[in-house]
């Protein structure tokens, strides 16, 4: 999946080469201008953090377009092991 749109500048932006982190910046701040409670944004916060460290700890990429379905879905069943429903 690419998904295109204009940058500063008028350049194009591939969120299929962005690195997760800076998606996940991009996402805080989509949620801010939504007026997100604090409490959600923080929910949404950690539990982006958890995915980031799930995929380096077994090496996963970390930009969108090298991820798949079978890696979220390995994160779920992860996620719902150790980590409490939000």
């Amino acid at each position: 999946m690419v998904v295109i749109g204009k940058a500063r500048g008028g350049r194009g932006l591939e969120s299929d080469n962005i690195p997760l982190e800076k998606l996940a910046q991009h996402f805080q701040a989509y949620n801010r201008t939504e007026g997100k409670s604090p409490r959600t944004m923080e929910c949404y916060n950690s539990v982006l953090r958890y995915f980031g460290d799930f995929l380096r700890e077994h090496n996963y990429p970390y930009t969108l377009g090298r991820l798949n379905i079978h890696v979220v879905r390995e994160f779920k069943i992860v996620r719902g092991k150790i980590l409490p429903q939000f």
